[in-house]
């Protein structure tokens, strides 16, 4: 170990035994790596901890004992979309071969069952967005859409397709801009909207979670402030109604409507 610079304790040095003083990632990275794994209701359980396990082999037999001492139930949630990983290896051979994809889409049904959509998608992966603990793929090249995106984990039979990417290349702040705008990635057309906000320290910290922080405030009096920001009419309806005791919409009419 020490011919191959790993820098070790030994049992003279810490009463102990035999220990890495510096490994690859910290306990605190791990830990925040395998909390995000856990939480995610797309992971079969089975993934879940075979993921954790390869992390956890990173800390020390301690600090995997701390670890595993805060015990979490077995994720409540999980919504059967359990796709998300071969689907996420599909996606990287297709960002590597620069292929265009096609594939099929999900949907839930009132009896809670899973249906595909009548049509089979084509389109040109371009970037991963994550947003509200999902995956997304940003696309171009779906029929008249310049971008649309679909949920990683609904989507079913990828296949790589014989035709290569020719669209003009889309930059990562034109995908960031456009998941910003699609606020909880409602589609729809963008709006400017303005929007009325009581002076509160919460509000506050809820705008720059929700939009960040590069909205301007607006002040209307002492108690109220108006923000103006892009997005759907859908995205911003439900960011309202989440804080309705605290946001009025304002413009334009079609919102307030």
């Amino acid at each position: 170990m020490n011919e191959d610079d790993h820098v070790v304790s030994t049992f003279a040095e810490n009463r102990k035994g035999y220990r890495l003083l510096i490994r690859p990632m910290d306990s605190g990275l791990v830990t925040i790596i395998c909390h995000t794994v856990h939480s995610s209701p797309s992971l079969p359980n089975e993934a879940k901890l075979d993921i954790e396990k390869r992390f956890l082999c990173n800390l020390s037999h301690n600090e995997r004992k701390i670890y595993n001492n805060m015990v979490f139930l077995p994720h409540p949630t999980k919504n059967g979309y359990f796709d998300w990983l071969p689907n996420m290896n599909q996606l990287a051979q297709a960002f590597h071969y620069n292929k265009r994809i096609k594939f099929d889409y999900i949907h839930h049904t009132k009896d809670h069952t899973q249906v595909k959509t009548a049509r089979r998608f084509d389109a040109e992966p371009r970037y991963i967005i994550q947003d509200d603990a999902k995956t997304y793929l940003i696309c171009t090249g779906w029929h008249d859409h310049p971008i649309s995106h679909f949920r990683v984990d609904k989507m079913r039979d990828i296949e790589l397709s014989e035709e290569d990417i020719t669209s003009s290349q889309l930059s990562k702040q034109d995908a960031y801009d456009y998941a910003a705008h699609n606020i909880f990635m409602f589609g729809g057309e963008i709006i400017t909207a303005r929007v009325r906000c009581k002076d509160s320290p919460y509000i506050y910290d809820k705008i720059v979670d929700e939009l960040g922080d590069k909205v301007p405030y607006i002040r209307v009096n002492d108690e109220w402030f108006d923000i103006v920001f892009k997005g759907t009419v859908l995205g911003v309806t439900i960011l309202v109604s989440k804080y309705m005791d605290m946001m009025v919409p304002i413009d334009p009419p079609e919102l307030v409507d």
